[in-house]
């Protein structure tokens, strides 16, 4: 997705439909409490709920929860991404 704000939604729907029996995953570089995740998620959910998709639930696919954007090692920080 490229706009977040407004929410696409019209956009969304029509693409959901062209693949009416994929999984939804969402995926970001950032770590799950820094990116967009948390605004998503329901936004999807939601979505998938109004057109009965068959994936009512998305998946997350990034980097766990962290307090710091790095971990300080440079090995462990291209092993995370």
């Amino acid at each position: 997705m490229e706009q977040l704000s407004p929410f696409p939604f019209s956009q969304l729907i029509e693409q959901l439909n062209l693949y009416k029996n994929a999984e939804v995953t969402w995926s970001q570089e950032e770590h799950k409490n820094a990116g967009p995740w948390t605004f998503m998620e329901p936004r999807l959910r939601s979505t998938l709920k109004h057109i009965n998709h068959k994936s009512r639930e998305v998946s997350y696919a990034g980097r766990e929860i962290s307090a710091s954007t790095a971990t300080g090692y440079g090995a462990q920080h291209k092993a995370e991404l």
